[in-house]
């Protein structure tokens, strides 16, 4: 259908052009007329368009199929997370283990003084038996 085309056209710019400025030289240094070269532009424009048409489709489905994979890591990833529930437990946990190491330090300086007191009292024990 396309090459009966371009000789109808081809026919008529021939018989319509009849001057030098309607033709052109081609790669294979043969003569062509303008129909013809831009025949060949539109052909090859739409050989173009058609290939990005098909890498456009490949990638909406490379898309889809990560986007499906992506979707289904979220979900596993909000399986093995503790459910909120779990997470006001956790919440309560720091925060008791927060007060109790806080505890643990007033604990601490408070035997460290009992020691101190407790040298204290047996150094004057000692002073008093040595004076009596």
């Amino acid at each position: 259908a396309k090459s009966k085309r371009n000789q109808i056209i081809n026919r008529d710019t021939m018989s319509k052009a009849g001057s030098k400025t309607n033709v052109s030289m081609n790669k294979g240094g043969l003569y062509e007329t303008e129909t013809q070269r831009l025949q060949k532009d539109a052909d090859n424009f739409t050989k173009q368009l058609e290939g990005q048409k098909r890498n456009e489709m490949k990638m909406k489905a490379d898309l889809a199929k990560e986007s499906k994979a992506l979707k289904e890591m979220r979900d596993r990833v909000k399986e093995k997370r503790p459910a909120t529930m779990d997470q006001n437990k956790f919440a309560i946990i720091k925060r008791l283990e927060n007060q109790l190491d806080k505890e643990m330090v007033q604990y601490n300086q408070t035997v460290a003084e009992n020691k101190k007191l407790q040298k204290e009292i047996d150094k004057y024990r000692k002073d008093k038996k040595a004076s009596d």
